[in-house]
C-alpha cells in the first residue's frame, strides 16, 4: 500500500479506536448570583452541622476568580456550627468579573458524613452606576423599572435590558453613565 494512504488510515484508525477521554464536572451548581457589593460576605447554611474537629477549612470552603486562581479568603464557622461565613478578599472582589465558590464535598458534618458532591455557584460582581446628569438618570430609572423605580444605586445589571431610551426634550447635558 501506498505511504501516503497508509498514514491517514493509519491515523484514522488510532483515532476511532482510541478510548476518548472526556470529564464531566462532578458538581452541584447551585443559581448563579448577581450582586454590586464588591465586598459581598457569602453566607452558607448547612442542613448538618458540622465536625467541631474540621481543620483545613480554607481547602474546603473557597473562591476562584475567572482564571481559576484561588482567592485569600476567609470562612468563618458560626457558633451554631451549621453557618459558614465566606469572607471576601482583602481588597475586595473586582468589578464585573465571575467568580466561583466551591464548597469541597469533604467537608464532614459532626456525624462524619461527607456532602454527596462539591458544591459550585458562579456569581458575578456588577458595577454601580454613576449619572453625571440626574436628568438622564431619572429618565433610565424610568425605563430600567417602570413600575416601582428604584431610589439605591441602579447597577449595570439594573439596565441592561433597556434597547431603546428616548431623552428628547428632557434637558439632558450629559450622556456620562451610560456611554
Amino acid at each position: 500500500m501506498n505511504k501516503k494512504v497508509l498514514i491517514p488510515v493509519v491515523m484514522g484508525a488510532y483515532l476511532c479506536l482510541s478510548p476518548l477521554s472526556v470529564k464531566a464536572e462532578d458538581y452541584y451548581k447551585w443559581d448563579s448570583k448577581v450582586t454590586a457589593d464588591k465586598n459581598k460576605i457569602w453566607t452558607i447554611n448547612l442542613s448538618k452541622k458540622l465536625n467541631s474537629n474540621i481543620s483545613g477549612i480554607k481547602d474546603k470552603v473557597y473562591i476562584k476568580d475567572s482564571k481559576g486562581n484561588k482567592l485569600d479568603c476567609n470562612v468563618k464557622i458560626k457558633p451554631n456550627e451549621k453557618t459558614l461565613e465566606v469572607l471576601p478578599p482583602k481588597d475586595g472582589y473586582k468589578e464585573k468579573e465571575n467568580y466561583y465558590l466551591y464548597i469541597d464535598k469533604s467537608i464532614p458534618s459532626d456525624k462524619n458524613k461527607n456532602l454527596k458532591e462539591t458544591v459550585k455557584m458562579n456569581f458575578y460582581i456588577d458595577g454601580y452606576i454613576e449619572f453625571e446628569d440626574k436628568n438622564l438618570e431619572e429618565e433610565v430609572r424610568k425605563v430600567a423599572n417602570p413600575k416601582d423605580r428604584p431610589k439605591g444605586p441602579l447597577t449595570y445589571m439594573d439596565v441592561s435590558g433597556i434597547k431603546e431610551l428616548n431623552v428628547h426634550n428632557k434637558n439632558i447635558k450629559s450622556l456620562k453613565g451610560i456611554e
